[in-house]
């Protein structure tokens, strides 16, 4: 059977293209997307919520859907290759001697031919299968790239987190030592407390200062990051509203099979490499002559003058093995390139689990480091209020209470860091098993 009998004809609204109607339904989708973000901040608050804002009307992801409708276009452009292929052609000839006896006929003449493959030898049925895997490999970088922007959110967000509690372990930090500067100066005037016990708890303070200073630095540059990427203005009390560490019920390898199973990475480099497959099967056709039929009707004619419309009907065949019959190197060029996009399936796939892997590992640290850290702080908080006591009783030095202070806030900036820790490989872990949906 050849290519031709084998093949349907297209139809737009096969599954995998789109037309112009479904982009125009797709596009005002997007649109009353953005303006429900625009106008209901509260949806837009949540870290699900500015994942899925970023991941689908990000201008990087709209670029890859574009892409991705481009190669359904290229779809159904190889599925019109089987298909008659329609010609014309006018010529019109000038003589520079009366002795040209092959062109004594017409002035002008026009042809018009419809032309048919009979058989390729696989070449047109490689070529529709090559532009359905283009299309899977595009769909699949539009996935990819929005759990890229997905990762980028997470990681500003966190970022937003961690800084937002640093600034308030420094603004709790800060009151203290100007509490503690009040309490100094007053004890010094009575004479009881010297005057680097004032120096000390002054510079303290000033370090405290720059501290909170950073910390807010820090937070409006990962709120005003998470803006560009989202595409929406946000605020401090809006993000603070939604702060909740993501806790991973299941273990490594459950979470390792679904990231694999669901990898838009793997995906692509899986449909690259039946791409290159493909290829191999276009080239080794032109091994084999490609059977045609065609007709023509003419008229008019180059050697004598005035004579009656013709119609023709040819079957042929032709065979091209390139420029110096290179076609063996154009067939061995495209088996090295498939074999090396089967190597980038496999590296690809022992690299997303050496990043799972480390990512789990992180965040089970890090819940360890949460549990650890609830008990430290209260054993700050408990040495402060005692150190406190026994500085007024004459018990402790105002540098074991300066130390004391210094160790609750260390300890709530630890707290500041694992929290954002937990709540970017929480979200993360989630993202890569269970996709853009499971990610709240």
């Amino acid at each position: 059977m050849n290519d031709h009998t084998k093949q349907r004809a297209p139809r737009s609204l096969q599954t995998g293209l789109t037309t112009p109607r479904s982009r125009i339904t797709r596009l005002a989708a997007t649109i009353a997307l953005a303006f429900a973000g625009w106008t209901s901040q509260a949806d837009a608050t949540t870290l699900g919520d500015l994942v899925r804002q970023a991941a689908f009307n990000n201008p990087s992801a709209l670029a890859r859907q574009r892409a991705a409708e481009a190669a359904a276009d290229a779809v159904s452009s190889a599925r019109w290759q089987f298909f008659p292929t329609p010609s014309l052609s006018v010529e019109r000839a000038g003589m520079t001697s009366s002795r040209d006896i092959s062109y004594n006929g017409d002035d002008t003449v026009v042809t018009m031919r419809l032309q048919q493959t009979l058989w390729s030898g696989g070449r047109l049925s490689g070529q529709l299968e090559q532009a359905g895997h283009n299309q899977q490999s595009a769909e699949e970088a539009l996935r990819e790239q929005r759990f890229r922007l997905a990762e980028q959110v997470i990681s500003q967000y966190s970022l937003w987190v961690r800084s937002d509690l640093a600034a308030a372990a420094n603004q709790k930090n800060l009151k203290a030592l100007e509490d503690f500067l009040a309490q100094s100066l007053r004890r010094e005037k009575e004479g009881a407390a010297a005057q680097v016990d004032v120096t000390l708890v002054r510079g303290r303070r000033d370090q405290a200062i720059t501290d909170l200073l950073g910390a807010k630095s820090s937070r409006v540059s990962a709120r005003l990051q998470l803006e560009q990427l989202v595409g929406l203005p946000l605020s401090d009390e809006e993000l603070r509203a939604d702060v909740d560490k993501q806790m991973i019920s299941e273990d490594l390898p459950l979470l390792t099979e679904a990231m694999l199973d669901s990898s838009p990475v793997l995906k692509r480099l899986r449909a690259d490499a039946k791409v290159q497959e493909a290829a191999i099967k276009i080239r080794s056709a032109s091994y084999w002559p490609e059977v045609y039929a065609r007709v023509e009707h003419q008229r008019g004619n180059f050697s004598v003058r005035n004579q009656p419309s013709n119609n023709r009907a040819f079957v042929g065949m032709q065979m091209q093995l390139g420029a110096g019959l290179s076609l063996g190197s154009e067939v061995a060029a495209a088996q090295g390139r498939y074999q090396s996009a089967i190597l980038a399936v496999d590296a690809a796939r022992l690299e997303l689990i050496a990043q799972m892997a480390a990512i789990y590992t992180e965040y089970q640290q890090a819940v360890a480091r949460s549990n650890n850290l609830d008990d430290v702080g209260l054993s700050a908080e408990d040495v402060l209020a005692s150190y406190t006591r026994q500085y007024l009783s004459g018990r402790r030095s105002w540098l074991d209470v300066m130390n004391a202070v210094r160790e609750v806030v260390q300890t709530d900036l630890q707290k500041a860091d694992v929290t954002a820790l937990i709540i970017a490989d929480g979200r993360k872990l989630q993202l890569w098993a269970h996709g853009l949906e499971e990610v709240r």
